[in-house]
Parts: structure tokens; sequence; C-alpha cells
């Protein structure tokens, strides 16, 4: 039903429109008639997005569909019930902590005999690390889990100084969404589950 929703607005309003205010300009732009349609259909994309982050395909349990998901007993979604999904907490371990203005930072990861790991803090069978500097001076690190084990880490205090971080945790467990899990201080073992989500938060 979405998915017609969205063809039929591609079809009958966003897409014509799009491409008729271009056209006229299309020589000014230096734009041929294909050129053009593919700069209509980027404009129907980029619109489209912020309605397919709330999209409901009804899958059930698996939740790689939208942020929220809304399940319904007819066609005219007049009744039924509305649920938040994994994936939205999973963005939230990003959104609620790296603000406005933030900046990313440089990660590497060192083994613990202190050497380096080429890609270690980009091991799509292990863990994958990112870390932003808030305009506050505050810093957010998201660790993903990617393995079917219990990973473990710890930030290099000599970095960002022998602070303490409050660690936030998402996973597929019932509750388990930015579930706050404790205070850490740099140098510490952090734990993170298989398959799971953490952002630590400096204090």
């Amino acid at each position: 039903m979405i998915a017609l929703r969205y063809f039929c607005g591609f079809s009958l309003q966003i897409f014509p429109y799009a491409f008729f205010c271009l056209y006229p300009f299309r020589d000014r732009f230096r734009l041929s008639t294909k050129k053009t349609m593919l700069m209509a259909l980027s404009i129907f994309i980029v619109m489209v997005i912020p309605f397919s982050l709330i999209a409901q395909f009804n899958i059930g349990g698996d939740y790689k569909d939208g942020l929220i998901r809304e399940y319904t007993t007819d066609d005219n979604f007049l009744d039924g019930r509305v649920e938040d999904s994994k994936l939205m907490w999973a963005l939230g371990n990003y959104s609620r902590f790296i603000r406005p203005g933030a900046v990313r930072l440089s990660v590497s990861a060192f083994d613990q005999t202190n050497a380096f790991i080429p890609d270690g803090d980009t091991d799509q069978q292990g863990l994958m690390c990112s870390a932003y500097k808030n305009v506050d001076g505050t810093y957010g690190i998201v660790v993903i889990n990617y393995a079917n084990e219990e990973k473990e880490f710890s930030i290099h205090k000599e970095k960002v100084g022998n602070a303490q971080w409050q660690v936030y945790r998402t996973s597929d467990k019932e509750g388990e969404n930015l579930l706050p899990v404790g205070k850490v201080k740099s140098g510490k073992i952090v734990h993170i589950p298989a398959r799971s989500i953490i952002t630590l938060q400096s204090n």
C-alpha cells in the first residue's frame, strides 16, 4: 500500500512538477532532456526519504523497515497501533549524543601490546568505532559490535584525558533501548555484548 502511494505520488505529482520546472532552463544549465529527468528524479528521492523513514511494510519482527511501524486492522488506517523499532533506537545512539556542529574525530585501534591495527576501527566482523566532539567540548563515541560474541575495548586516556564516560546500550534484547549500563573511566575495559551498539558520552 505504501509503495503504491509512493508510485502514484511520483507519477502524478512530484516528478512531472520537478521536470517541467527544470525543463525551460535546460539550455541555460546545459542540461539534456535525460539529465533534466535525472535531476527531477533526484528531487523526488530527496522528498521521499523523510516519508520512507516512517514507512510501514508489516515485516513484523524484522526491524529493518523504518523508524516507526504502524499496524492496522484495515486499509483505511483508522484503527491499529504504532510501535517504535530497534532501528530508531540504533539511530538514537548517534543522534541523541552527536549534536549539531559536532566534529568527527579520527580513530586508531591498537591491540593489547599497543601495536597498531590497520583499519581496526572499521572491522566489519568485529568492532566499528567512530568518535565525535561536540561544540560544548563533550565527546561521544559510538561502537558497534558486529560479532556474534562479546568484545571488549578501552579508551586511551592519553588522548582524551582521565574522563568519565556514561555508557548507553542498544541491542535486540527487550528493554535495551539506549539503556544506561553504567559509567567507566578512560583506560578501563568496556564490555560490548554480541550484536549490540554502545555510546559513550563524556561527562
